[in-house]
């Protein structure tokens, strides 16, 4: 039996994925060529941010990039088969619509499924903040990518933020900053941070204030000491009380060489002040990008912190 084969119809099965407008032109091997070609954008993320350390500011346009040219080559590809053919084309037993449903769910939805899953637990993904204890490095509502690649967990270096496992639950992921690597001897003071005796570079900025909800959900204004902490060549900001000389934060640690010893940035809150040495296997990741904010207390978008780097 002879079907025509419309131009606008495999151009749509083309978008849903490439090469099932080629099904319907009835070209198998083309449309099986064309859907392997679809993975291409993420053979090259995978091989180019999971393998090769490429910037994710290059792996993602060249990942976009290649899915457009796929997809754009396939509709185009399919567009002309179907001219060509026009009502002269025999129908196949598989030019059935749920034949197509079928490859659709098969061919696309469920290996893309799985390449999100994979790359989510594995190299790439995104958290909420909900606490102030890195304030003002990082903010409630900030959605923060995380690193999770073995790499990154392995050379950590001082004063990188990173999502780390409670150590008491071993579930709740908590956003800190590396203070003390391995092997090291670490003190906490209101004078500031010490490795090995050699105390880092802090200077006061000035007082500060940040909003807070209470528990009976009222915003009040949580006043405390701004302070700009130098740690090699990296430079960032923190919260103390106001009170600097009786701050919570006070300790000397020595590390093992499995340890490290992280802390909040705002030493005005008990989320900021929790400090113990953490086995570096509880590191899930390194922080390094807010992807967007939303401000918890007016329910607006921060577009000042879009695509943010983290300090």
């Amino acid at each position: 039996m002879k079907r025509r084969r419309l131009v606008p119809g495999a151009v749509m099965l083309s978008v849903a994925m490439p090469g099932l407008g080629h099904f319907y032109c009835g070209k198998p091997l083309l449309g099986v060529m064309y859907w392997l070609l679809g993975f291409v954008g993420w053979a090259l993320f995978l091989l180019g941010w999971g393998v090769l350390g490429w910037e994710l500011s290059f792996v993602f346009p060249v990942f976009v990039t290649a899915w457009m040219v796929v997809w754009t080559g396939a509709a185009i590809g399919a567009a002309r088969n179907a001219r060509r053919l026009g009502g002269n084309y025999e129908l196949r037993g598989y030019n059935l619509w749920y034949f197509y449903l079928l490859l659709w769910l098969v061919g696309l939805l469920l290996p893309n499924w799985l390449l999100v899953q994979h790359s989510r637990e594995n190299l790439l993904t995104t958290y909420v903040l909900y606490s102030d204890a890195m304030r003002p490095s990082l903010l409630p509502g900030d959605g923060v990518m995380v690193d999770l690649r073995a790499g990154t967990r392995e050379n950590l270096d001082r004063g990188a933020v990173v999502a780390s496992l409670d150590a008491k639950d071993g579930k709740t992921v908590r956003f800190l900053r590396v203070l003390g690597l391995a092997g090291e001897t670490v003190e906490v003071s209101s004078q500031g941070l010490a490795i090995n005796g050699k105390m880092f570079s802090r200077r006061q900025v000035g007082q500060d204030s940040y909003p807070k909800k209470s528990p009976e959900g009222e915003w009040t204004e949580q006043k405390v000491m701004r302070f700009e902490e130098q740690l090699g060549e990296r430079t960032y900001e923190l919260f103390e009380p106001l009170d600097v000389a009786a701050g919570k934060v006070n300790g000397r640690w020595s590390l093992s060489a499995d340890q490290l010893l992280l802390l909040g940035d705002n030493r005005a809150e008990a989320g900021g002040t929790t400090i113990v040495p953490t086995p570096a296997r509880s590191v899930i990741g390194r922080v390094f990008l807010i992807r967007a904010s939303k401000d918890p207390k007016t329910d607006s978008w921060r577009k000042d912190r879009r695509r943010l780097p983290v300090p």
